[in-house]
């Protein structure tokens, strides 16, 4: 048995903690802000419980919110979001009122708060992490609710100076201290409390699928921005996101194997730069135009016209939140379809917008991430092998027209250009006649030539690409696709350099690929142009003349050793992580992302195995007449059934009552006294004498007594013999009972004469 003060304020603690937490999960707080809460809470939950009655600790309590209070006012001023101040100010204020908490009233506000701490955490997060504080929430709040009342009353009635049955005053602080209060009994029962809590949660959260609130609080931006996906990459900076296991996409091809391969290789294109400056690389243009959609369906975009993507291969993609919010596809993609999240009263509605170089974006989606299907021509995917980590397809969404204007963009060298850069790809492409012939030159060189180092020796260099072609000979993924760059425009072939990522590794229990921020790569598109058609006749006019166009093509010149997932894919850490991970997208894509047309799909579902157990069953579909040519031997199951629950009912109905326990000697005379006592209470109440039910026995004699009330000293003399039999042991013979009667029936003859002589 454990005191019950301290299982009030373990569990107290326990629920301001999983509140507080839940609020961490946001990610609303800052890093400064989110530490001094963990450490205020770990101080408040250490304070002794007798510092908090010290006058410091009283005036603490009073002054401490108004402080708090003034000082995110202030922070509100310098720039803060309203939605900023109000989270930290109810996670600061959890922490104050934990520290200088005073009984049970105070007790009860913590409950309160950090009520509303998971009303702010389900609103602004959801995250698997929100999803276990919640479930601990559910485990202690009926315990921690139950004896927050229980204190309060046993406190309550202190502060009123209440008595106990025998008419001594409460002890509180020996209640608090008390082990017969709070068992193991209580604890399971008030835990057992969470399970219909759930099932009821549960039920209303399928049944009403969740909505937008931004009416209420503006959604919470979870963004976070990955080096590699901006407007201007450094040369130096892009091999260090190799070591980072941070999941950035999840993709699920279509038709899966039972057995898939541990890695695949498939690159999701994100964006490309034209311009060079010698270090890093940007793009010339920033222009972005709207993607328009399909005519009836607003989330469903044709990319490449005249095709039909519905009978085309589908990869299903979740992109966590980026900054920019770029939208990755892999080879060949020709339709894509966005599943929305559920509209909220003021949400921007998502939208595709495309930009240069073949780069799409999505907008709306308020830091949120994004999920869509993306349908290609061919898999375009890879069993993880050495021959799979070149692509050479075609992507049909960057077959642009070269303008000759533009032309040049893609020619462009730096300043400072090395002269050996140009003599040594003259001397790789000696020989070959068309571009295709001189970028593949070029990359078999650099593949087999060149060593693959995630430390990229040359990137602190003055000219790094020179060191790296002439001196290192070793760097990370974005040397070797510049070096390809620069080499090919130096004989005069327009390249762009390319982003994205190269692939993921195999989720056994989500059955997805994870592809990490680790995975980031870089590789080379080349503009082929088409063989050039035959002259057009003289007479036709010029603006009859076919535009020259062409198409860019894949290269990565990569090794295979860096062009491909470097994460590992087995041990027993890979283990966990894989199923920590499957359990965030489900989390994520059940639970956080729950909507009508999941819900649908739910009840689809749920349908569909009906259906299919009623066939595994030999139940088939129809009305009463096919419902009557079951199997045999469903009938006879049926029949014995209803035979075994026959047979229990009528034992249990013919077993013999059991014999009423025998009282003991010490419950007869409480009974017999009791029966005195309350004969006396009756006396008492018909002539206007009653005892109130808060007023203790021995209390309301004495006040008798005290009013010179007739027959008050009887009154008294009798209520100390039944508080000593009672409740002090003194025995319970022939005569004490019989002098009890006695004076019971004296006393009521007295009450009854007086009132005769009242009347006459």
């Amino acid at each position: 048995m454990i005191r019950f003060g301290l299982v009030h304020r373990i569990m107290t603690d326990a629920l301001a903690a999983l509140g507080i937490f839940a609020v961490l999960t946001t990610g609303t707080l800052t890093q400064p802000v989110a530490i001094l809460a963990l450490v205020g809470l770990l101080g408040a939950i250490l304070i002794p419980e007798s510092w908090q009655h010290k006058p410091a600790m009283r005036q603490a309590a009073t002054f401490a919110p108004l402080a708090l209070f003034v000082l995110e006012l202030a922070r509100l001023a310098l720039g803060l979001t309203a939605l900023e101040v109000a989270v930290e100010f109810a996670t600061l204020l959890q922490v104050v009122r934990l520290a200088t908490r005073r009984g049970a009233a105070h007790d009860q506000q913590i409950v309160v708060i950090a009520l509303l701490h998971f009303v702010a955490g389900t609103v602004l997060g959801g995250s698997l992490s929100f999803g276990l504080c919640f479930f601990g929430f559910l485990i202690v709040a009926p315990g921690a609710l139950v004896l927050s009342h229980l204190r309060r009353e046993v406190e309550g009635n202190y502060r009123q100076g209440a008595r106990d049955r025998t008419g001594l005053p409460v002890d509180v602080p020996r209640i608090l201290r008390s082990r017969r209060v709070v068992g193991r009994s209580f604890l399971a029962m008030t835990s057992l409390l969470a399970v219909p809590v759930f099932l009821f949660t549960a039920a209303l959260f399928v049944l009403f699928p969740r909505v937008g609130l931004s009416l209420f609080l503006m959604n919470h931006n979870r963004s976070g921005r990955m080096v590699g996906f901006s407007d201007h990459v450094d040369l130096g900076q892009v091999g260090m996101l190799r070591s980072d296991p941070s999941i950035a996409v999840r993709f699920e091809p279509q038709n899966l194997p039972a057995d898939p391969p541990e890695k695949m290789i498939l690159r999701l294109r994100g964006t490309a730069f034209d311009r060079y400056d010698g270090k890093a690389w940007s793009r010339t243009k920033d222009e972005r135009k709207p993607v328009d959609s399909m005519l009836f369906d607003a989330d469903w975009y044709n990319l490449t016209k005249g095709y039909d993507f519905s009978k085309k291969t589908k990869i299903g993609f979740e992109v966590e939140p980026i900054d920019p919010t770029v939208v990755f596809l892999p080879p060949n993609v020709v339709g894509l379809h966005l599943r929305l999240p559920p509209k909220g009263i003021l949400n921007e509605p998502i939208r595709l917008e495309r930009g240069p170089e073949a780069e799409f974006r999505y907008t709306g989606a308020e830091g949120h991430g994004i999920s869509y299907e993306a349908y290609v021509e061919t898999p375009g995917t890879g069993t993880g092998g050495a021959s799979d980590v070149r692509d050479v397809a075609t992507s049909r969404i960057a077959d642009d027209v070269i303008l000759p204007e533009d032309r040049g963009r893609y020619l462009q060298i730096p300043p400072v250009f090395a002269k050996r850069i140009p003599e040594l790809a003259h001397t790789w492409t000696a020989g070959k006649a068309t571009p295709a012939e001189k970028a593949l030159a070029i990359e078999t060189h650099l593949r087999e030539d060149y060593t693959y180092d995630t430390g990229s020796p040359s990137g602190g260099t003055d000219e790094p690409i020179d060191h790296f072609l002439f001196t290192s000979r070793r760097g990370h993924c974005e040397f070797f696709s510049t070096a390809m760059a620069l080499l090919l425009r130096a004989e005069g072939i327009p390249t762009r350099n390319v982003t994205g990522f190269v692939g993921g590794s195999f989720n056994r229990f989500g059955r997805y690929y994870a592809v990490r921020e680790g995975d980031a790569h870089s590789w080379v598109e080349v503009w082929i142009d088409d063989p050039t058609p035959p002259p057009p006749p003289p007479t036709t006019p010029p603006r009859m003349i076919p535009v020259k166009r062409g198409h860019w093509q894949t290269f990565d010149p990569t090794p295979p050793s860096g062009a491909q997932p470097l994460e590992s894919t087995t041990g027993p850490w890979v283990f966990v992580r894989d199923l920590v991970e499957a359990m965030g997208q489900k989390w994520n894509r059940y639970v956080v992302g729950y909507d009508l047309d999941t819900q649908v799909q739910l009840f689809q579902s749920a349908r569909n195995r009906y259906d299919v157990a009623r066939e595994k069953a030999g139940i088939k579909k129809g009305g009463l007449t096919d419902k009557l040519t079951r199997p045999r031997w469903v009938i006879l199951a049926g029949i014995a059934v209803a035979t075994i629950a026959a047979a229990i009912y009528r034992r249990r109905k013919k077993k013999p009552t059991a014999p009423p326990k025998k009282k003991s000697a010490d419950e007869v005379t409480a009974e017999r006294i009791t029966a005195l006592y309350k004969r006396l209470e009756k006396t008492l109440a018909a002539h206007g004498h009653g005892r109130a039910p808060t007023v203790p026995p021995l209390k309301h004699a004495e006040s008798l007594v005290a009013s010179k009330v007739l027959g008050g000293d009887d009154a008294l003399a009798l209520t100390e013999t039944y508080l000593a039999v009672r409740f002090g042991g003194s025995p319970l013979d022939a005569g004490v009972e019989a002098a009890f009667a006695a004076k019971l029936t004296a006393l009521d003859a007295a009450y009854t004469a007086a009132a005769k002589a009242r009347r006459t």
